[in-house]
């Protein structure tokens, strides 16, 4: 279940296409229940989509600029997500940020976009995966250990040093190849930092959306009551 934004009509189209993902995840096998990792990552990598009614053509792997914008963040802090964290939680809320970014990351990059899917599916259909049970039904998932475990069957990760390359390599991939610069990155990035400590910066970026043509109602009102206090 999911609401229309009046606000955010862009926000409402992205979710609408990450719960649609987790249906067809569900498809993979009723019985099954994808762990939270890689299922809302692969579901946020698919919320960044976008339907072209001209062409009849849909577009996925676009840049979720809100989801950026924290992983940057983190990365400032210097507190970069590990992959072994990443893959083996059970759940946390960053598999919705630094999952996604790992999703992107392996779907996008021809050498591991196989392996990943494969993973993926083995979650549901390889036979020597320890699954357990719900207690509802027969519905059946896989803990965090287990995860990991397969990802790294999967992904041919057999040493520590195979892991350590294969983070470095995401972790260059999010600094170098995913950029948001565009007018709804500015908008989200701006509103969060009038509301931080940075509200200079802030009322900065919302400047420059209006000015690349932000329509956006939500981009004004928080730069009107910015400029007010």
């Amino acid at each position: 279940n999911f609401f229309h934004k009046r606000t955010d009509p862009e926000f409402t189209v992205q979710v609408l296409f990450h719960e649609a993902n987790h249906y067809l995840q569900q498809l993979i096998d009723p019985d099954f229940s994808m762990p939270h990792f890689p299922g809302e990552a692969i579901a946020e990598y698919y919320g960044g989509a976008e339907w072209d009614e001209e062409k009849g053509e849909l577009a996925v792997g676009l840049l979720l600029p809100s989801r950026l914008i924290e992983v940057k963040r983190d990365f400032d802090r210097g507190e970069p997500m590990s992959l072994e964290r990443m893959v083996s939680a059970d759940q946390m809320y960053e598999h919705y940020n630094w999952g996604w970014t790992l999703a992107h990351f392996l779907m996008e990059t021809p050498k591991y976009e196989k392996k990943f899917k494969k993973f993926v599916l083995g979650l549901a259909k390889d036979k020597d995966v320890s699954r357990f049970s719900l207690g509802f039904g027969a519905m059946r998932s896989v803990r965090g250990k287990e995860v990991w475990r397969l990802f790294k069957k999967h992904m041919k990760l057999k040493t520590d040093e195979d892991v350590a390359e294969l983070e470095a390599e995401w972790h260059t991939y999010i600094q170098e190849e995913l950029q948001f610069d565009n007018v709804r990155g500015k908008e989200i990035a701006g509103m969060r930092d009038l509301v931080s400590s940075r509200p200079l910066r802030g009322s900065r970026l919302l400047s420059e959306a209006i000015e690349e043509g932000s329509t956006n109602p939500l981009v004004f009102v928080e730069l009107a009551e910015y400029y007010d206090r």
